[in-house]
């Protein structure tokens, strides 16, 4: 798909008895707004580009193109996501 076409469809398709990347993206606004010491999660890269959104650190067009690799460590904090490999 070309980076176009998927940002194009970013956030207005749902799968079949799915979510849609919108309604997701609000559900981990939730998550992080409750308050807890120390938060830690696993999370897919779909997810984490989700609450960037709903943070502001990125747009909902930027997002589905950010560079979120699996098996790092991400720390948002602060308005800011760091890296920790």
């Amino acid at each position: 798909m070309s980076r176009g076409a998927r940002g194009a469809t970013n956030g207005t398709s749902r799968p079949p008895q799915a979510e849609s990347y919108a309604t997701m993206s609000l559900r981990m606004r939730a998550w992080y707004d409750t308050p807890r010491a120390g938060r830690r999660r696993g999370c897919a890269w779909r997810d984490v580009r989700g609450l960037v959104v709903q943070l502001g650190l990125a747009s909902k067009d930027e997002a589905p193109f950010l560079d979120i690799k699996q098996g790092l460590v991400y720390v948002i904090r602060d308005g800011s996501m760091s890296l920790y490999a």
